[in-house]
């Protein structure tokens, strides 16, 4: 269940965090693709747990650490070398961040976009 979480802590994130992305394995992929999105999303103490780590002001779990490792080449190539499935998984995270905890999305936003810069990016990847 913490690996949906930080699923959807994810999908806010990408197209928004700058670096030099690691080399990213599709088996690093696979692990966080048969989450239940939508248990972590509506547990109030969970989703806010991962966006405290993802903004470094809380602990990470093992999970959320091993995520935030891949998370910059996430960002910076949009997601291109994920699966359909995780690509999805993603899509519908941001989505319901926007819709149903705007005040998550507004942290997640607000500690890797403060400038707005990257949110043409993130609508490119969203009507992709």
């Amino acid at each position: 269940m913490s690996r949906v979480t930080l699923l959807l802590v994810a999908v806010a994130l990408v197209g928004f965090v700058a670096g030099a992305p690691a080399p990213l394995e599709q088996s690093d992929l696979e692990k966080f693709e048969n989450m239940d999105l939508s248990s972590i999303l509506s547990n109030k103490r969970l989703r806010t747990a991962y966006v405290n780590c993802m903004v470094d002001k809380g602990p990470c779990t093992a999970d959320a650490a091993e995520f935030k490792k891949i998370l910059p080449d996430l960002t910076e190539t949009q997601c291109a070398d994920c699966s359909a499935k995780f690509k999805e998984l993603i899509k519908k995270s941001v989505s319901t961040f926007q819709k149903d905890y705007p005040e998550d999305w507004k942290t997640l936003m607000a500690h890797f976009d403060p400038d707005n810069k990257r949110a043409a990016d993130l609508e490119k990847f969203m009507s992709s």
